[in-house]
C-alpha cells in the first residue's frame, strides 16, 4: 500500500514539474522571441508593429531588395529582423544574420582602433601625422590625426568611381601612394569636408604603429574583444556565410546586379561587411564608459571647432546632429551594393542600425522614423 502511494505521489510530482516547465517556457516565449531570423521583445509589441509598417513602406518606395534592422534599448536588443530578400535570384529572405556591405560606416572601426591606440599611450591624437609617417610627402601645412578623424585635414574627397578601382590598386599602401602627391585644398582646421583619403591615412597610421596589417589590428582590438563575429572585411574570393547579394539602381531605377568590386584596398573606409546586430553592439560602446574611457567618448561626441570658433557637426569619426529634443551620433555609409546607418541616442539609451543590399543616399529616413516611434515608449518609463 505504501509502495502504491509512493508511486502515485512520485507520478504526480513528475507531472507537476513537467507542467511547470511548459508554463515557464510558454511565459518566456510570450515575453521574448529570439532565434536565427528575428528578435522580438513583447514589451515593445506596439512599437515593433508600427516600425514594421515603416520598413515595409520604405522597401516599396525605395525599391530596396532587402534590409535588416536592429533596435536596442539600454544595451539590450529588443527588435532585430530582416525584410525582403538577401538574394533575389535564389529567393533567399533577409534575416538578422544577413551580412551587408556597410560603406563608410567602416570608418567607425578605424577611428575605434586609433582611439584604443591612444588609450594605450601609443599615439597622441593631437600630434602631427608626420610624427608617425615621416616619409609621407610634405604638404604646405601639417595636419593632426584628430583633423583626419573629423575631416578637417585639407584633403579632397574621392568620388565613388574609386570603388570600381580603375587603377587596379591591390592594398591600402598602394591606395595611399596613389594620392600621396595630391595637394591640400584648404588649410587644415579652417574647413570641414568629407574625405575618404583621410580615414585611409588613419588606417596606415595604425599599421605603422603596430607593425600589423589593418585587418589584423581591427580584428584583435575591436571585433574579437566585442565578439562581433559577423563583421569582417569583404573578400569576393572566399565563401562567407549569410553574405547578401549586391544590387544597384540603373538610370531607370530598375534593380540590377551591382558591378564587381574588391574593396580590400580601401578597407578602412569601405571594406567591411556586417550585420545590423553587430553594428548595434559596436555602437552601444559609445554611450557610456566601459570599452572606452570617458575621454575617448568625449572625443567622439564633441563637435570639432574650426579656426575662428565655428563648431562643425563632426566629432572624431561621428556625425553629430541636434534638434530641440534629441542629440544623435550618426554613421552613414553607402557603397556599391550596400548601405548602412547607425543612429545612437545616448540620453535615451537607444541605438538603431539598418543595413541594406543596395546603395541608397536617402537611407536616414527609416532609422529616424523608427527612433521617433521608440521615443514615445521610452518617455513613458
Amino acid at each position: 500500500m505504501n509502495l502504491r502511494l509512493f508511486t502515485k505521489n512520485a507520478f504526480l510530482f513528475i507531472k507537476l514539474i513537467f507542467l511547470a516547465s511548459i508554463f515557464i517556457t510558454y511565459s518566456s516565449c510570450q515575453k521574448r522571441i529570439e532565434n536565427e531570423s528575428r528578435i522580438l521583445d513583447k514589451n515593445y509589441k506596439n512599437e515593433i508593429i508600427e516600425g514594421r509598417k515603416v520598413i515595409r513602406d520604405f522597401l516599396v518606395a525605395s525599391f530596396t531588395p532587402g534590409l535588416s534592422i536592429s533596435v536596442s534599448y539600454n544595451n539590450k536588443i529588443v527588435w532585430s529582423e530582416g525584410y525582403g530578400q538577401a538574394s533575389k535570384e535564389l529567393k533567399v529572405p533577409a534575416s538578422r544574420k544577413t551580412k551587408y556591405r556597410i560603406g563608410e560606416t567602416s570608418e567607425m572601426f578605424t577611428t575605434f582602433a586609433i582611439a584604443k591606440l591612444q588609450e594605450e599611450g601609443k599615439l597622441n591624437i593631437d600630434s602631427s601625422f608626420y610624427n608617425y609617417i615621416p616619409h609621407f610627402p610634405k604638404k604646405r601645412h601639417e595636419f593632426t590625426l584628430k583633423q583626419l578623424g573629423v575631416n578637417s585635414a585639407g584633403f579632397l574627397n574621392d568620388h565613388h568611381e574609386i570603388l570600381i578601382n580603375p587603377n587596379k590598386l591591390k592594398n591600402l599602401k598602394e591606395y595611399i601612394r596613389f594620392h600621396k602627391d595630391d595637394s591640400l585644398v584648404y588649410k587644415p582646421g579652417t574647413y570641414s569636408e568629407k574625405s575618404v583619403y583621410s580615414s585611409a591615412l588613419l588606417g596606415t597610421v595604425a599599421e605603422e604603429i603596430t607593425g600589423k596589417f589593418y585587418q589584423v589590428i581591427v580584428k584583435d582590438m575591436i571585433l574579437d574583444t566585442l565578439k562581433l563575429n559577423d563583421t569582417k572585411i569583404d573578400n569576393p574570393f572566399i565563401i562567407i556565410d549569410n553574405r547578401s547579394d549586391y544590387y544597384y539602381h540603373d538610370y531607370l531605377a530598375r534593380q540590377i546586379n551591382a558591378p564587381y568590386v574588391d574593396l580590400r584596398f580601401i578597407a578602412p573606409v569601405h571594406g567591411f561587411i556586417s550585420t545590423a546586430d553587430d553594428l548595434n553592439r559596436a555602437a552601444q560602446t559609445i554611450m557610456e564608459p566601459g570599452f572606452f574611457k570617458q575621454e575617448t567618448l568625449d572625443l567622439f561626441m564633441t563637435p570639432y571647432e574650426l579656426e575662428g570658433g565655428h563648431k562643425t557637426n563632426r566629432g572624431f569619426g561621428w556625425w553629430i546632429t541636434k534638434d530641440p529634443e534629441n542629440t544623435s551620433y550618426i554613421q552613414l555609409g553607402a557603397t556599391t551594393g550596400g548601405t548602412s546607418i547607425i543612429a545612437v541616442y545616448p540620453e535615451e539609451k537607444l541605438v538603431i542600425t539598418v543595413c541594406s543590399n543596395i546603395q541608397d543616399k536617402d537611407f536616414e529616413f527609416p532609422a529616424r522614423a523608427i527612433a521617433n516611434i521608440f521615443f514615445k515608449k521610452i518617455k513613458e518609463k
